[in-house]
């Protein structure tokens, strides 16, 4: 090998290096813009996105337990509640609508009563001092208290409309903002 020789692989190990060094750099880059702009949001997980697949994690809702829901119904308030758990079926799409269309519509709290583990009296509150029927419980349901008394509710014990779900939704919320 000649000097000539020598010296052009010299100058190729450099320029490698320089190139080498410049390709982790903006590996490095991108990876740290990626970390920083999306896995705060990605991995952040509430009660709602964890029994909730469809939901993001900044929501509407707002968990409150029935003895809650019974000082709002006798201080008269105008609220939306929702009843609902995950094991009920189509769930997972109707607090997606729910949200959804709450956001469209400019509500910022939907109170939420996770109907699963609730007592029998708050049961047989739900349903009968309420005045909400018996199966109220046996679907995803979003009820409008207009002082203090019962408005409007999705309540539907026919599945095969409940399919219907984002047209009920869009309903209810045409009409109770």
């Amino acid at each position: 090998m000649g000097k000539k020789e020598k010296k052009e692989k010299e100058i190729r190990s450099k320029a490698e290096k320089y190139y080498t060094t410049i390709v982790f750099i903006l590996a490095f880059i991108a990876i740290a813009i990626v970390l920083i702009v999306f896995i705060p949001k990605a991995g952040k997980t509430n009660e709602y996105t964890r029994d909730y697949k469809y939901l993001d994690y900044e929501n509407v809702f707002e968990k409150i337990s029935v003895e809650d829901l019974k000082q709002k119904v006798e201080a008269e308030e105008d609220f939306h509640v929702v009843l609902c758990n995950k094991n009920l079926k189509k769930a997972n799409y109707f607090m997606c609508y729910v949200d959804e269309l709450a956001m469209e519509n400019e509500i910022d709290t939907i109170y939420y009563i996770k109907t699963d583990g609730i007592s029998t009296s708050d049961k047989n509150y739900i349903r009968q001092t309420l005045e909400l029927g018996k199966d109220i419980l046996d679907a995803p349901n979003i009820i409008y208290f207009n002082d203090g008394v019962t408005d409007f509710q999705t309540h539907t014990t026919d599945y095969s409309e409940f399919a219907n779900s984002w047209d009920i939704l869009c309903n209810y919320f045409e009409n109770y903002r």
